[in-house]
């Protein structure tokens, strides 16, 4: 298909910025790719569900417009993330779905629609059927889909009616091609991240300019709740008391933060750094010895690992999702989410300088060539 300028695209995604997540940010690089193109992009989304920020309800940027609705509950995502996936369908899609058939009423000139996630692609298929409009939809996790479930089911329905789907791994394909998509009808995706800003630099300069002393530094980024393994991490640091290891946190939002400040008061080799803007964050990625990515889940390739990599530094991962579908030996240890899998991994990075620093090097090397670039799986989608 031709790329054309001008067109009209509605993004609806209940996740946007300033709501932090790898999610968010790949949707921040898809509209200002978009729009650079000339395309006219409209974003229905939600004030943040996780992140205990507000944002305007209504943003112009150039070509960007963005509605962020007002919706209860803050940290009711989180909690229903633990049970069956009808109750954050329930409490994700309805509003949603009300303000994108009201929009699309009063804007006929929309021509295409791209969802984000399951409860999006719910939205955006109904909307086919009534106003006939493409819809483009953007995995952003593993669904682990059941035979013959109501929901692998369901699944089936929005998904076949889609004229493409951009699934952000092989792994992501494969389970959507069992439950009967139509493999032509999928593209591999993955995350895209800025090369010129995320890039490997020396650790010890790196670090001299983060005010950090030369001691080995393993580092989270992330949410700070139970899924993403913060609790482990924190076990870990525990388990390394006797180790020159300090262990370092980003992240400001999530129910296991009061966790993360008892920790930095009773373990000295924990340091809780909270937010950091996005584009400061590639120095603590440099500065780190070893990205840790403790989840306890399965999840698409997280977006914090591809950073990491691609600014030479190793990673530690348990993510049993396409993480591990992905990665090999040469840039990362995979492990099982326990301590007597991690803590060996640690220690053996710590005391092997060498086998660091080629880890390193192939890191760097790994993210170059992971993956196609945004704007191809887009200019071939749209």
């Amino acid at each position: 298909m031709s790329f054309m300028k001008n067109k009209n695209v509605l993004i609806l995604t209940p996740f946007f910025s300033p709501n932090l997540g790898g999610a968010e940010t790949h949707l921040d690089d898809l509209c200002d790719y978009l729009t650079e193109k000339k395309y006219i992009v409209t974003v229905l989304t939600y004030q943040p569900l996780t992140t205990p920020i507000k944002a305007k309800g209504r943003e112009k940027k150039d070509r960007l417009l963005i509605y962020r609705f007002n919706w209860p509950g803050y940290g009711l995502f989180t909690y229903f993330e633990k049970l069956p996936p009808i109750f954050n369908f329930l409490y994700l899609t309805p509003y949603l779905f009300l303000r994108t058939l009201l929009y699309l009423l009063k804007h006929p000139e929309t021509e295409i629609i791209h969802a984000f996630g399951l409860s999006s692609a719910f939205i955006a298929r109904w909307m086919n059927i009534f106003f006939g409009k493409k819809i483009i939809m953007s995995t952003e996790a593993l669904y682990d889909y059941q035979q013959n479930s109501i929901f692998t089911k369901i699944s089936f329905w929005v998904l076949n009616g889609f004229n493409k789907v951009l699934a952000q791994s092989e792994q992501s394909k494969t389970e959507m091609v069992k439950i009967g998509i139509e493999p032509e009808r999928i593209s591999v995706f993955a995350h895209w991240v800025n090369q010129n800003k995320f890039k490997p630099k020396d650790k010890l300069i790196a670090k001299k300019e983060l005010g950090w002393d030369a001691k080995f530094t393993a580092l989270y980024v992330g949410r700070l709740i139970p899924q993403k393994g913060i609790k482990l991490f924190l076990k870990l640091a525990e388990k390394s008391k006797g180790e020159s290891i300090t262990f370092k946190i980003i992240g400001d939002d999530g129910i296991e933060l009061g966790r993360v400040k008892m920790a930095e008061r009773t373990l000295n080799n924990v340091e809780y750094i909270g937010k950091v803007p996005y584009p400061e964050l590639p120095l603590y990625y440099q500065a780190a010895d070893v990205f840790i990515y403790p989840a306890l889940y399965k999840e698409d390739m997280s977006r914090a690992i591809l950073e990491a990599l691609s600014c030479g530094t190793p990673v530690i991962n348990t993510n049993s999702g396409s993480g591990v579908y992905a990665l090999n030996s040469s840039v990362a240890c995979i492990v099982k989410p326990t301590i007597e899998d991690l803590y060996p991994s640690l220690i053996g990075l710590v005391k092997n300088k060498v086998k660091r620093e080629e880890m390193s090097k192939s890191a760097a090397q790994f993210s170059k060539k992971f993956g196609p670039k945004l704007g191809s799986i887009i200019t071939d989608s749209y």
